[in-house]
């Protein structure tokens, strides 16, 4: 039957509810059963069409969205629910043979330091994975509200997304119900899978609502200046009729004037609130799909050393379920360690393989822009020339290694014994980090768990452009720099600050290193010269610091953010990237701790924003996140607490 969706929807809904249907061709007659009539109060024939003309010659129901009939069988089928066992049939063709598994291991797993072998003959099995719709209903105002469907797909051991070109597959192909048999099953952590499934689901609604109160602000500009032109007028009147009136009335207007300035507050916050937006996910349809797949054994090999590792072959998609660390469960490429298997996010000074980073071919400008030296800033700033980003070799500091200054007859740091291997390096960090960017390769020397450390992890080697305002499109050209001491309570602290000339424009940069050994370990890049050393952060505000580009392009989302990290940044990106490297390295540095896991993800992401502002000493603490993700307030100050307890002593050396 082609027929409108609301009238299929119908139709099948009657069918499935006891009752019959009879095809008409421009109508359809029902015979609806006894149930689902005292429901819906429909009678017991009835003639449904999706043609107005129709509807008014036969006398019928018009079968059309909107229609109070199709609203209510809605509503029913949405608080009914949909949950079940599905499986999908296993493909007639024969699985692959190890050794094609293992080649095909190999190239969609990057390990560094190390190679993959299959151990043994893969094992059939059937692999859980939880679909789970639901209906996002996003309010704009008071007057504007949209409902939408969505759905998503995720592994039901762990909660980890399927790879969006096997979700969309998966929701094409026909399944069966009931479950599958004959095989080894995965037991799912329902739990685990739900708390994922909806995380996801939020995030998708309020990308959805930030989108439409995006486009809703030129409403509500409109409807503040209408208030403050309103109660402006009044006060306006009021100061006129204080000045032609007798001393004796001037407490009449001043009380008067007290009373207009609060309702106008009043107003103001009504109308914030009438344009405030909102959000609500409605679940509908919990699905557990059976999906045949193999279980590989499979070794990861480095020199003598050998680390296990389970690969999942998922055999209707030809591909293997995607792989995270099995140290800290980050959706990284695989690092083989000395001691570990882990990921580039937990091995982060392990060096990595060619392959991993390869070198993009980045067209020269025809005509290098003209590099403007700005003024030396402070008082005993250093300054160097104008340079181009030629070649230059920049120690790279052995892990773990830091050399501590000597301390004068007075017990303050040796001053003159650190400005000599200062003044040895600080010209070739910015020369040699801004060199590596316009080579697309990552830095040598980045402190281990630092906010740099995190933005390579978030966009790789073209991270830094993004700090700084800039796109990924952008090419170095050019550098002026000059040296900033730390401040007297932080004296180790070093920032190189100045200007970067690219194909894009000039932008301002700022980098936070320190010595370790004799060579540099740069800690962060930011786009405005840090405060006091760099521990804190200006209040938020766009970037201005690209020419010809006011307001600098906003960075885009990272892929393969997990839940938390997810909501870290929708709710921190509107105060500046800096603040969101700096919440998302905090997060991977306490991620996996076993104190975390009994925290809900929205909690635990509100605890971390508000410990990186308080680290960053910007305003907004734990009642301040509550308000911003929607999570109860008592609920984020244990999280904090936890969160603090799990830092320690290391909260103080963060960033």
């Amino acid at each position: 039957m082609n027929a409108d969706p609301a009238l299929r929807f119908l139709v099948e809904l009657v069918e499935r509810e006891g009752g019959a249907a009879e095809d008409r061709g421009e109508s359809v007659l029902l015979l609806v059963d006894g149930g689902l009539r005292e429901r819906l109060g429909l009678p017991e024939e009835l003639t449904v069409t999706d043609d107005p003309e129709v509807a008014a010659e036969e006398g019928g129901l018009l079968a059309v969205p909107g229609q109070p009939v199709i609203s209510d069988a809605a509503e029913m089928v949405l608080r009914r629910g949909d949950a079940g066992w599905r499986r999908l049939d296993r493909p007639p063709a024969a699985p692959p043979t190890r050794d094609q598994v293992e080649e095909a291991a190999r190239e969609q797993f990057d390990v560094d330091h190390g190679r993959i072998d299959v151990e043994g003959q893969p094992t059939s099995c059937w692999i859980p994975v939880l679909h789970a719709a639901a209906l996002l209903e996003v309010r704009v105002s008071v007057e504007e509200r949209y409902e939408e469907r969505a759905a998503v797909f995720v592994d039901a051991r762990d909660g980890a997304a399927l790879p969006p070109r096997v979700a969309t597959a998966l929701a094409a192909l026909s399944h069966r119900p009931g479950r599958g048999s004959g095989y080894v099953r995965a037991e799912p952590d329902l739990r685990r899978a739900l708390e994922a499934a909806h995380v996801l689901l939020d995030a998708r609604a309020a990308d959805r609502q930030a989108a439409l109160v995006r486009d809703a602000r030129a409403a509500l500009e409109r409807e503040r200046e209408r208030v403050d032109a309103y109660y402006q007028a009044v006060l306006a009147s009021l100061d006129a009729r204080r000045a032609g009136a007798a001393s004796d009335r001037g407490r009449l207007y001043d009380a008067q004037e007290e009373a207009t300035r609060a309702e106008w507050a009043k107003r103001r916050e009504e109308t914030e609130d009438k344009f405030a937006g909102s959000r609500e996910v409605l679940p509908f349809r919990l699905h557990l799909i059976d999906v045949p797949a193999l279980h590989v054994p499979a070794t990861i090999r480095r020199g003598t050393r050998t680390f296990g590792l389970r690969l999942d072959w998922l055999l209707p998609f030809s591909c293997f379920l995607g792989r995270r660390c099995p140290h800290c469960g980050a959706d990284q490429p695989l690092v083989a360690g000395r001691d570990r298997l882990g990921c580039r996010a937990c091995l982060p000074r392990m060096v990595t393989s060619p392959a991993a980073h390869p070198v993009v071919e980045r067209p020269e400008p025809a005509v290098p822009p003209v590099v403007e030296r700005p003024s030396p800033a402070a008082r005993g700033a250093r300054t160097a020339d104008a340079v181009p980003l030629e070649r230059t070799d920049v120690p790279e500091v052995p892990e773990g290694r830091a050399d501590q200054p000597r301390a004068d007859g007075d017990g303050s740091p040796g001053r003159t014994q650190r400005d000599k291997r200062v003044d040895k390096v600080w010209r070739g960090v910015a020369r040699g980090f801004w060199e590596a960017v316009g080579s697309v390769e990552r830095y040598g020397s980045v402190a281990p768990r630092s906010p740099l450390d995190a933005l390579y992890r978030c966009y790789g080697p073209t991270g830094p452009l993004h700090a700084v305002g800039l796109t990924s499109a952008a090419v170095p050209t050019g550098m002026h720099a000059f040296l900033v001491e730390g401040d007297e309570d932080d004296t180790d602290v070093l920032s190189t600050v100045g200007t970067v000339t690219t194909t894009e424009g000039l932008a301002h940069f700022a980098l936070r290193w320190r010595l370790v050994g004799r060579g540099p370990s740069v800690v962060e890049v930011l786009p405005f010269r840090p405060p006091a050393g760099g521990r804190s952060l200006p209040m938020p505000r766009r970037s201005r610091g690209v020419q010809g580009r006011v307001p600098a392009p906003e960075a885009p989302r990272p892929r393969g953010l997990g839940p938390v990290e997810t909501l870290v940044w929708q709710h921190a990106i509107a105060d500046g990237l800096p603040i969101v490297v700096r919440s998302l390295a905090l997060y991977w540095r306490v991620q996996g701790q076993r104190r975390l896991a009994p925290l809900r993800p929205a909690a635990l992401a509100a605890a971390v924003v508000a410990t990186a502002r308080r680290h960053s000493e910007l305003r907004g603490g734990a009642d301040w996140a509550a308000r911003r993700l929607g999570v109860p307030v008592a609920r984020v100050r244990d999280a904090c607490d936890v969160l603090d307890g799990v830092l320690g002593a290391a909260a103080e050396h963060l960033w």
